[in-house]
């Protein structure tokens, strides 16, 4: 793999993460309720390559550190309406924070 492509990967990711722990900050300082855990929901389009299963651990690494969150993920297998419908039950299930790895 090009190594551009593996810096712009890297920064995506990294940039995801600062986004995720201001999310989580900017919730903490909110007037929620507390003994309601924060909901993120994670629809991911496929987890078979290395890239996107790193992402998936990552994320899981960080939320380890707030226990009270509480996190949905889901696995499209690469199937585009499978991943729209995934996506619409999360939406349902009163996430706080959604976010999408699409597959198109």
């Amino acid at each position: 793999m090009n190594q551009r492509i593996i810096c712009r990967l890297k920064f995506l990711f990294n940039a995801m993460m600062i986004s995720l722990l201001y999310i989580s900050l900017f919730s903490a300082c909110s007037q929620k309720d507390e003994n309601k855990p924060y909901t993120i929901g994670f629809s991911q389009c496929v987890a078979s390559d290395h890239w996107r299963r790193t992402m998936l651990d990552e994320m899981k690494m960080e939320l380890s550190l707030h226990s009270s969150t509480k996190f949905i993920y889901k696995d499209a297998d690469g199937d585009s309406k499978r991943q729209i419908s995934q996506v619409r039950e999360m939406l349902l299930s009163g996430l706080d924070l959604l976010i999408i790895s699409p597959n198109e």
